[in-house]
C-alpha cells in the first residue's frame, strides 16, 4: 500500500492518498475542498474542480502507462453527484453581485471537448399547466369565479418538454397528474397517449420519475434518433437545479452527459422556460378554442358552456400533443439562439446569425 500525503490542498488540510485509483483520489481532493471553514473561505466550483483535476492529472503520472486509458474531467455535474453521495456543504458560485456567471464559458468548453452537435445538445425543463383555465375576463372565467371552493380551473398538471438546440427533434412530453386513474381515462391504453402518463399526489415530478423517464425513455429516444441521423450514440442533457433532478444520472447511462445549471443561471439559459413553454401553452390555448369552435357555433352560450363542463383530462392531453406538434422547428431554434447561442454557437444551428 503505498501513502504520500499532500499539503497545502485548502489552507495545509493534508490529503492522505492509499493506493486507489485516480479517479478515487478526485473525489478525496473534492471532499477535502469541501470540508466546512467560515463563509468568507467557501470553496467555489472552480476551486474544487480544479484541485480534483490537479490531484488526478498527478497520480496519472505518477502511476504511468497503466493509467493513462482513465479519463477524469472534473465536470460540474461530477461535482454535483460527489456533493451529494458524500453529503458535503454546498460550494459558493462562481459569481458576486453585478459580475458575469463564468458557467456558460464552461458550458462551451464541455460541447467543444464533446464534440456535440447541435442535435446532441438537450434541454428539458419542468412546466405547470392549468388544463381547463379560460383566459381573464372570458364569461366562463367569470362564472367559475363566482362559484365557491374549487373549480376545474385550479386544476393543474406538470409537463416535462424537452428538444434538440437543432429544433428538429422534440422528446415526447412527460405529463404529471394528481391521479393515476381518472375517470376520463377509463378504456384508454395509457402507453398509447401522445404523452408518458405518470402520477404523482403533488402533479409534480419526482426523482424517481424523472430516474425512470430518462432511463427508459430519453436515453432510448437518443439512441433511436442518432441512429436514424447517422449521427454517434452520445448526447449532453442539461438541466436546471430542480430538486426533483436526480444528481447521479451521469452514471446511468454511458452516452448521455449530463450538465447541470447554476441557479444564477439556469432562469436565463434554458430554452424550455425561456421561451419554448410559454409558446407552447399560447398553442394549447389556442387548440383548445379551436376545439371549442369545432363543436359549437362559438355564439351560442349555453352550447359554450356545456362544451366546456364536458371538456375533459382526456381532450386536455389531445389539446397538449397537437400543441407540442404545432412548435415548429425554427421557434425551437430561435429560443435556443437567444439563450444557449453564447454555448452552443454552431453556424449551421443559428442561420440567421
Amino acid at each position: 500500500m503505498i501513502k504520500k500525503t499532500w499539503e497545502g490542498v485548502r489552507g495545509g488540510c493534508a490529503v492522505t492518498r492509499v493506493g486507489r485509483s485516480p479517479a478515487h483520489h478526485g473525489a478525496t481532493a473534492a471532499r477535502v475542498a469541501g470540508r466546512p471553514e467560515p463563509a468568507k473561505h467557501a470553496p467555489s466550483v472552480t476551486t474544487a474542480q480544479g484541485k480534483a483535476k490537479s490531484l488526478f492529472d498527478d497520480l496519472q503520472r505518477e502511476q504511468g502507462e497503466s493509467s493513462q486509458k482513465e479519463k477524469f474531467n472534473a465536470s460540474q455535474g461530477w461535482c454535483v453527484r460527489c456533493r451529494e453521495r458524500r453529503r458535503l456543504p454546498h460550494f459558493k458560485r462562481n459569481t458576486v453581485p453585478g459580475s458575469k456567471d463564468a458557467y456558460p464559458e464552461v458550458l462551451k468548453c464541455i460541447i467543444e471537448e464533446g464534440e456535440y452537435t447541435p442535435q446532441q445538445v438537450f434541454n428539458v425543463d419542468e412546466t405547470g399547466l392549468y388544463w381547463k383555465r379560460m383566459p381573464e375576463g372570458t364569461f366562463i372565467s367569470v362564472e367559475e369565479k363566482a362559484e365557491p371552493g374549487f373549480t376545474l380551473s385550479k386544476d393543474r398538471l406538470m409537463l416535462l418538454l424537452g428538444a434538440n438546440a437543432a429544433g428538429d427533434f422534440k422528446l415526447k412530453p412527460l405529463l404529471v397528474y394528481h391521479s393515476e386513474n381518472p375517470k376520463a381515462l377509463k378504456g384508454y391504453s395509457k402507453p398509447n397517449l401522445p404523452v408518458i402518463w405518470r402520477s404523482n399526489k403533488k402533479a409534480w415530478a419526482t426523482r424517481s420519475i424523472f430516474h425512470e423517464w430518462f432511463t427508459y425513455f430519453f436515453c432510448p429516444a437518443i439512441e433511436k434518433y442518432c441512429a436514424q441521423n447517422n449521427l454517434t450514440n452520445k448526447a449532453l442533457l442539461i438541466l436546471g437545479s430542480a430538486p426533483c433532478h436526480p444528481v447521479n444520472l451521469s452514471d446511468l447511462s454511458d452516452n448521455v452527459r449530463v450538465e447541470y445549471l447554476h441557479d444564477s443561471t439556469a432562469d436565463s439559459s434554458q430554452p424550455m422556460g425561456q421561451g419554448v413553454a410559454s409558446t407552447f401553452k399560447a398553442h394549447y390555448l389556442r387548440r383548445t378554442f379551436e376545439h371549442m369552435l369545432e363543436a359549437t357555433d362559438g355564439e351560442d352560450t349555453a352550447m359554450i358552456r356545456e362544451f366546456w363542463r364536458n371538456y375533459n383530462i382526456v381532450d386536455a392531453v389531445d389539446n397538449i400533443a397537437v400543441a407540442w406538434e404545432a412548435l415548429s422547428p425554427a421557434t425551437i431554434n430561435s429560443v435556443v439562439e437567444e439563450n444557449l447561442a453564447p454555448v452552443c454557437s454552431v453556424p449551421e444551428c443559428f442561420p440567421n446569425r
